[in-house]
């Protein structure tokens, strides 16, 4: 009964135009720009996770080589591409768009070996059907030391409450496998899956992927601010001075880290002996 209310409650603030789940793709990458057009608020924390991301994308790398070289690909790069933040940043979908710069399948990457510096993933990971086939495909296809950075769902209990009741099409299923018949480019995941991956079966991964490396995890501290935008699927919760003060409570992330619905994993591929 208290699960039912919850997500009651959580569909009064369901964008309408959400209300219904969108199938066709592209309708729904359409409605995603429509939506997200109309909420800076969204558009400058996800700025702040991509700055976020690309920090620890380059952290790793040598002061000789130059930045300027160094090529990015962008996986499931949705509605705020990073492209638009980093021209070395290459945007890809699964479904062709307007606004980004190709069309890549993270399961099946047409792109020479040993080439690309890093991948990032926005919200993609538990999309994933195969991730074992996505890290075949990306150690190929990385240079020795490149990365990949992935922004997914945080296991908390804050987050895993919300997970458990906000979208109609994806469940928070700790005890799921690796591969899961329901996942969709954009509809239908397991958002535990990187939970699975990164943290209850690590030794997993290890022992399966030895030539990539897990070299930093951590939650993001903008949880509290994202959740009160609404995101791409809710309206906006708070008004628009609320996110000045919330934004600058991060410099001080103690007490918002218990409101972090993200995490970002950073894996490397490691170097030649």
């Amino acid at each position: 009964m208290k699960y039912k209310t919850s997500k009651m409650l959580i569909d009064l603030f369901r964008d309408t135009r959400k209300q219904v789940v969108i199938k066709d793709q592209k309708q729904r990458v359409e409605v995603d720009f429509e939506i997200s057009s109309t909420k800076p608020e969204f558009t400058q924390v996800v700025r702040d996770i991509q700055s976020l991301m690309v920090a620890k994308m380059e952290e790793n790398f040598r002061p000789s080589q130059a930045k300027s070289s160094r090529e990015y690909i962008e996986l499931g790069a949705g509605v705020i591409p990073m492209s638009n933040l980093d021209n070395r940043i290459k945007s890809t979908d699964i479904v062709p768009s307007d606004h980004l710069d190709g069309v890549l399948d993270a399961t099946n990457l047409e792109i020479a070996d040993n080439c690309v510096s890093g991948f990032f993933l926005q919200n993609t990971f538990h999309h994933i059907p195969d991730p074992t086939a996505f890290f075949e495909e990306t150690s190929r296809v990385l240079i020795p030391g490149g990365r990949i950075v992935i922004l997914d769902p945080y296991y908390n209990t804050i987050s895993r409450w919300l997970y458990m009741r906000l979208f109609k099409t994806e469940d928070f299923d700790v005890n799921g496998n690796w591969n899961s018949e329901n996942s969709h480019a954009m509809i239908g995941a397991n958002q535990a899956l990187s939970y699975i991956v990164f943290q209850r079966d690590r030794e997993v991964f290890a022992t399966t992927f030895p030539e990539l490396a897990v070299v930093a995890d951590f939650p993001v501290v903008f949880g509290l601010r994202y959740i009160l935008t609404g995101g791409v699927n809710f309206k906006k919760i708070a008004p628009g001075w609320i996110f000045s003060i919330v934004r600058g409570l991060e410099k001080s992330p103690r007490i918002l880290r218990l409101f972090a619905i993200h995490w970002i994993v950073v894996v490397e591929k490691r170097m030649l002996d």
